[in-house]
């Protein structure tokens, strides 16, 4: 205990009194530990938290799924569900739910309020009870006695001031009131469906009692005891088949998918975050490789003070032990510099962080982070402290006692050429990855959207289902609406549609071309939209052939579509598709297509033109729909005048989501440009601490070799001469390290091939252009000490040695 308190003392002695080798070892580990900390508190937070529930290992998230369409995944018939719950023995309870759009009526208007509907047996799969009153009961699930509902405790905390008297008290949602008969627990905040405020039983819902072709709900089911995963996928997989036999026209081509909660929770972000903390940790080697050549450097100061220590008895363990217990009092001072930036750092990255990111709440410094820092911290110091004291432990006290003798450091100055071949190798692998990830994103932000987003704005409506009970009088409203709008100065044109590029969903339906269906009993399947008269001129999106929709094309009017470029390619190649039949298979529907239009462009990852189709929104009007509008110049001034002629013609309509279609667009391109700025900066930190390290090796090989440099001035070489020797060995480490790297980078960068779009993880224009710049860093970097070899005076050289 003695002997380490004496070790830290002297530890502490040395470090002080070397001023500026410490604060550059600390600042590399404040930026390499406080990274990786914030970093992991992601992963700890998203990844590594348990869900919020009763035993979320036996909830799953089930998906009818399309066999014949690669094994497209929907949501589920209420029908469908209804079936599983009596036929299934390997679950316990099945819970389904919805997104709704509930509007609060206030004296200044409807306002949205984020809300859902669920079944009674939702609660009970999450295992989750309110903190104050009920869940939903069956009997809430009945019309006429399904006025009732749930809220979050967030809900509860903001508008009723978190009173107790809660229970009972009424909510005038769409025109109607509800009873509060319970509050959410908080643990709720926990899951995805956290973000509702408002919870309704699913019999509110108008589709409710639709057909069994109708997939709109979302299921959650726990399985009973002792059940595992794959046993309950086989029994679904078999009541599917079932099913398909009982009801071939509805569900033929269905089956069932079963994954964990956590997956569907947490799958779609785990590819980054592993990523961001691979790619950190790989900073993080970076860094420990600088320190430990910085350690061997300074080793060559201490070589006499260490012979000293040995001539006086100290053994090589002895003295091993002390320098690691510098390098720990560095690595524990630089951990606790670590942990206050990685609170920064945390508070940034969730800032920068896109919305929609799962459970970012439990994103925060905890024990469990507080315990990897530790871990880290410690074995960062022993990481880049062992070689190098273990290299300064051998002592030849005969020459090392010499006054003018000079340490060779031959053994040093391989481990470090080593050192910067492992940074060399760990910069590229970082480089082709913020590579790939930036031709990645600079392909979908150069892609044609096939329409024009400038001066042009995007409003969502939402007439309350208790007024608008039909069609007709959606469809009546929808057009009125349109003429306010136009009325508005500075806009141009307008036009709506029930989903569109960047703002909001298709739906799939399933064709039947010639009348008859494949000889394999299939039918293709592609997205449609419901859109307004002069939609194709607002958006300005090309019609190739035919007409656009107009007001005629109503509910009295025979059924017309249109079709995009790429359904027209498909299934009519060197034909014009206008005049002919188009049936959807499930509906017993058949349109006439009047025209084509040019193909429009998604932005995400996945980002494949599919076949489309559009039809007349009012020959079957939704409740909610889009409406575009063209202005004659910048569109987001518009805004305020769409709010209030809208309540003009009536109040009680809900205006939503009035955005500008270019940050729609921009806002689309959130995920691939985080990634890109992430990865980045993590590539830019290893590149310049990479390029410092090679500096750093060359000027320590241009020291060593100031005897041999000064002989070869005074014999007559060139300044180019000198520059070239020098020059050549840091190239020839360069060389070695992007080899390595290379072949790492073609295994590695697999990894984020989900993250990438149009490209492959073994793009040669990033890996080529990524190598091209690290050579010229190498370059540079040995450049520099090489020029500084040219001004060695060859006497005073000669003289020294």
């Amino acid at each position: 205990m003695w002997a380490a308190l004496k070790d830290l003392s002297f530890a502490t002695r040395v470090l002080v009194r070397n001023r500026s080798f410490t604060l550059t070892v600390l600042i590399l580990l404040t930026l390499s530990i406080g990274t990786i900390s914030a970093i992991f508190s992601f992963v700890s937070g998203i990844l590594l938290r348990p869900l919020p529930i009763r035993d979320p290992e036996q909830v799953v998230v089930l998906n009818e799924t399309n066999l014949t369409k690669d094994q497209l995944r929907s949501t589920v018939s209420p029908r469908n569900l209804e079936d599983w719950e009596r036929e299934s023995k390997t679950i316990a309870h099945f819970g389904a739910w919805r997104d709704w759009h509930f509007r609060i009526t206030t004296p200044e208007g409807p306002e949205g309020v984020s809300s859902a509907i669920a079944s009674p047996g939702l609660f009970d799969v999450l295992g989750l009870q309110p903190v104050l009153g009920r869940p939903i009961l069956p009997v809430d699930n009945t019309p006429g006695q399904d006025n009732v509902i749930l809220i979050s405790y967030r809900f509860w905390q903001t508008y009723f001031g978190g009173s107790s008297s809660v229970i009972g008290m009424s909510l005038n949602l769409d025109n109607k009131s509800f009873a509060v008969v319970g509050v959410l627990p908080v643990d709720m905040d926990g899951l995805s469906l956290g973000r509702f405020d408002v919870w309704a039983p699913v019999s509110v819902d108008p589709d409710q009692n639709l057909g069994r072709h109708v997939r709109n709900r979302q299921v959650y089911a726990r399985l009973k005891n002792g059940v595992s995963i794959s046993e309950a996928q086989s029994e679904m997989t078999a009541i599917a088949g079932q099913l398909a036999e009982t009801y071939p026209k509805e569900d033929k081509e269905w089956g069932v998918t079963m994954r964990s909660l956590y997956v569907g929770e947490v799958g779609s972000v785990r590819p980054a975050l592993l990523t961001f903390f691979g790619a950190v940790a790989f900073v993080l080697l970076i860094a420990c490789a600088n320190i430990a050549n910085l350690q061997l450097a300074r080793a060559a100061k201490r070589r006499k003070e260490l012979a000293i220590r040995t001539a006086l008895g100290a053994s090589r363990f002895q003295l091993i032990r002390q320098l690691l217990v510098e390098n720990v009092v560095l690595a524990i001072s630089g951990g606790c510099c670590g942990l206050i930036l990685a609170s920064w750092a945390i508070d940034l990255f969730v800032a920068l962080t896109p919305r929609g990111v799962p459970r970012l709440q439990q994103v925060r410094i905890d024990g469990k982070v507080l315990a990897f820092t530790l871990l880290v911290t410690l074995t960062t110091g022993i990481l880049y402290g062992l070689a190098p004291a273990v290299q300064s432990s051998r002592i030849n006290l005969t020459e090392s006692l010499k006054e003018a003798q000079k340490f060779s450091g031959r053994g040093g100055l391989g481990l470090q050429n080593l050192l910067v071949i492992c940074q060399i190798a760990l910069a590229l692998i970082l480089l082709v990855g913020a590579g790939l990830l930036s031709r990645s994103f600079l392909r979908l932000t150069t892609l044609d959207p096939g329409f024009n987003p400038k001066n042009l704005l995007t409003v969502q409506m939402f007439p309350p289902a208790s007024k608008y009970k039909s069609g007709s009088q959606v469809a009546e409203f929808y057009l009125k609406a349109i003429q306010e709008l136009k009325l508005i100065p500075g806009v141009t044109s307008v036009g709506a549609s029930s989903a569109g590029p960047q703002f909001g969903g298709w739906e799939p339906v399933e064709i039947l071309l010639g009348g008859v269906a494949s000889p394999a009993g299939e039918y293709p399947q592609v997205r449609y939209y419901d859109v307004g008269p002069d939609y194709f001129k607002t958006m300005e999106i090309p019609i190739r052939k035919g007409r656009e929709f107009t007001d005629t094309d109503n509910q009295n009017a025979p059924p017309v579509a249109m079709i995009n470029e790429t359904l027209a390619r498909r299934y009519w190649p060197n034909e014009d598709p206008t005049g002919k039949r188009l049936n959807l298979a499930r509906r017993n529907k058949s349109m006439e297509i009047i025209g084509v239009v040019g193909d429009v462009q998604r932005f995400d990852a996945d980002s494949k033109i599919e076949p489309e189709i559009y039809w007349p929104y009012l020959q079957e009007p939704r409740w909610a729909t889009y409406f575009v509008l063209r202005t004659d110049s910048d569109a987001t001034g518009a805004a305020f005048a769409i709010r209030k002629q809208v309540i003009g013609l009536d109040k009680d309509v809900f205006v939503s989501s009035v955005r500008p279609m270019d940050r729609l667009i921009s806002s689309s391109l959130q995920d691939p440009r985080f990634n890109v700025l992430v990865i980045g900066i993590f590539a830019f930190l290893a590149l310049l601490l990479a390029s410092v390290g090679l500096y750093a090796v060359v000027s320590y090989s241009v020291v060593q070799r100031t005897r041999e440099i000064g002989i070869r001035i005074a014999l007559g070489a060139e300044r180019r001469d000198i520059i070239n020797l020098i020059i050549k060995r840091g190239i020839f480490l360069a060389m070695i390290g992007l080899s390595i790297g290379l072949v790492c980078s073609l295994v590695l960068t697999r990894f984020i091939s989900s993250l990438l779009f149009g490209i492959s993880p073994t793009d040669s224009a990033a890996l080529l252009g990524v190598t091209l710049l690290l050579l010229s860093v190498a370059v540079i970097a040995s450049y520099i000490p090489a020029r500084r070899a040219t001004r060695i005076d060859p006497i005073a050289a000669l003289r020294h040695a």
